[in-house]
């Protein structure tokens, strides 16, 4: 884990793949001694993870290194088998619905983000995040108004929450009002994102400043 945040991704991946082999005996000797030991890594641009001397946080790091490497099937691979043995973890579950959302997704893959992380409280930064991706998955199926008030919700939630994802779940709110035909509320909130961060998602052009 210490080679994974000083980007020596190769070296931690082989640390990593070594670990796989003694899984039963992972973490054993800080349980023995009572140390409660782990580790913070990003598993995506805005959020954070736990991760502990356990299968779940050696399968969540190996993610982030394929993710890194460019190897999405990998990093799949590696996420399936987290569904399998930790199927309502909600850091699991963002790692699937990014993705899955990064990529090509089809009509079924969307569908499955959707069913898995529907119903998922809006307790901790984590599942914020994962809100996000649900309320993305339902827009590329064409539920923009769905969509639009799943976002309405989470966006109720403001405390502990970074003001990066905020203005995310706001920005991508807009582009579905967009979508829907309701541009002066488009625009109005585009304006608010643009005050509050000018260099936020490039908004001068869909803003047309400076003409």
């Amino acid at each position: 884990m210490l080679r994974l945040m000083r980007e020596e991704f190769g070296p931690a991946r082989r640390h990593l793949e070594a670990a796989q082999g003694g899984l039963e005996r992972l973490g054993g000797l800080l349980q023995k001694y009572g140390i409660a030991a782990q580790v913070n890594f990003p598993v995506t641009p805005k959020v954070n993870a736990h991760a502990r001397p356990r299968e779940r946080g050696k399968r969540l790091a190996l993610v982030e290194i394929a993710q890194f490497e460019g190897d999405r099937a990998g990093a799949m691979r590696h996420v399936e088998r987290l569904l399998a043995i930790e199927p309502g973890d909600s850091v699991v579950l963002l790692s699937f619905a990014e993705l899955t959302l990064e990529g090509d997704a089809d009509r079924a893959q969307l569908e499955w983000v959707v069913a898995l992380s529907a119903g998922i409280s809006n307790e901790t930064p984590v599942q914020t995040a994962l809100v996000l991706y649900h309320s993305r998955a339902l827009a590329r199926l064409g539920l923009a108004d769905a969509a639009i008030d799943v976002f309405t919700l989470v966006l109720l939630r403001r405390k502990d929450r970074a003001d990066t994802l905020l203005r995310q779940l706001r920005y991508q709110r807009t582009v579905l009002y967009d979508q829907a035909g309701r541009k002066a509320k488009a625009r109005r909130e585009l304006e608010r994102v643009y005050a509050e961060d000018p260099e936020f998602e490039d908004l001068r052009e869909p803003l047309r400043l400076g003409e």
